[in-house]
């Protein structure tokens, strides 16, 4: 009689719980990758934000600068190199120089500005909108273009970003 209480009763079979415990680890994975997924596009955007930053930092602070210079304020131009009197009449310059690791760095005499750029330029032009190339025409630059490029972190690219600087006395003092 005691058979007979649980002859009707059934469990799973084997087959049956296999199949589950299959479609409950295809449903787990998929849903690992997902949120696998948004934590690399997470990780990606906090990084080329945080190089945007410092390369918006940097620019603004070179720009500042620039933008106060009077005539005759600079003193000597290149490619990667500003030499300039700042407003407490100080000889100063933005420079970039080659790190250890291979990447540009910016300085402000000798304080260090930004590291990590991969590309950093510094052009100039005159009144008429013509790039300025030889040091020796200091004095007719009325704007100056500068250029970066910086690393985003871990193969996340690079952030370019560039500003132009119209200095301003010349506009002012000309201005009729």
């Amino acid at each position: 009689m005691k058979n007979a209480r649980f002859k009707d009763i059934r469990g799973f079979s084997l087959l049956e719980t296999v199949m589950a415990l299959v479609l409950l680890g295809i449903v787990g994975l998929s849903t690992a990758m997902m949120l696998r997924l948004g934590a690399d596009s997470f990780s990606m955007v906090s990084s080329r934000t945080e190089a945007l930053n410092k390369a918006q930092l940097t620019l603004h602070r070179m720009s500042q600068e620039l933008l106060a210079l009077n005539v005759g304020d600079l003193q000597n131009i290149a490619e990667n190199r500003i030499d300039f009197v700042d407003g407490d009449g100080i000889e100063s310059n933005f420079r970039s120089v080659a790190s250890p690791e291979g990447h540009l760095q910016i300085y402000r005499s000798a304080d260090l500005l930004a590291d990590s750029l991969n590309k950093f330029r510094i052009a100039y032009f005159g009144a008429d909108g013509t790039e300025i190339s030889e040091p020796s025409e200091v004095n007719d630059v009325r704007r100056i273009l500068i250029e970066m490029s910086i690393a985003a972190g871990e193969d996340y690219g690079t952030v370019e970003i560039n500003r132009s600087v119209y200095i301003r006395s010349y506009y002012y003092s000309n201005y009729n």
